[in-house]
């Protein structure tokens, strides 16, 4: 028990130091950006599309080099890189709840430049959410796709990553149902017919996906 509760500690650690690294990347593109008085979106839309080549760059390598590697690591690497890319595109899916709370905060402080800073932010992520739950949801699936046939290739793999992949598949699974909430949520502000509860389900899910997510990356 002290082991586990000291793996997810570690976990949780290393999750959170990642997320402070892509919120201060996400910063220094969209400074960068602004000072050269350049669109956002270009920023946006270039991680996006980054991801979505890295994604399949990776799984056409796995089809074409997997038979001919016999050792499992050189295989296992770029899986890991794709669960890595996934998260940080999470962070700046999750980013506008936490953003929100800020803009909020600072406004009822009174602190105008960073009131203005902060909603700033808070458009910019909640305009392209859907984009980026959506780049999340294809990633995870060619880094959960690419360990599934990476047990085909080498099933004899240990217990280990079969468990990793088990508990992926739960995250997995859960995702599906946050980008499925998400997309109603999207289309219900459009018919300006949203239901009670449904944002709120749809946060309270992602937080799930958080914690499944902090597991799985924690028991490896």
């Amino acid at each position: 028990m002290d082991v586990l509760f000291t793996q997810l500690v570690e976990g949780l650690i290393g999750i959170l130091l990642v997320a402070v690294l892509a919120v201060l990347a996400f910063l220094l593109i969209y400074g960068t950006l602004r000072l050269l008085r350049l669109p956002v979106s270009w920023g946006v839309w270039t991680i996006s599309i980054f991801s979505l080549l890295l994604s399949v760059t990776y799984s056409v390598f796995l089809v074409l080099q997997g038979h001919s590697l016999a050792q499992l690591r050189p295989l296992q690497e770029p899986g890991s890189n794709l669960g890595f890319l996934s998260f940080l595109i999470m962070v700046y899916s999750l980013g506008q709840w936490l953003t929100r709370r800020l803009y909020l905060l600072m406004k009822k402080t009174g602190q105008t430049v960073l009131t203005t800073f902060s909603r700033n932010i808070l458009l910019v992520l909640r305009k392209y959410h859907p984009l980026f739950g959506w780049v999340v949801g294809i990633t995870a699936t060619a880094h959960m796709f690419y360990y599934i046939f990476l047990l085909v290739l080498h099933p004899t793999v240990d217990q280990r990553l079969q468990r990793d992949l088990l508990l992926g598949t739960v995250a997995w699974l859960v995702l599906g149902v946050l980008l499925s909430l998400g997309f109603f949520v999207e289309k219900a502000v459009e018919r300006k017919k949203l239901p009670k509860g449904l944002r709120t389900l749809h946060f309270v899910t992602a937080l799930a996906f958080l914690g499944i997510i902090i597991v799985h990356v924690s028991l490896k």
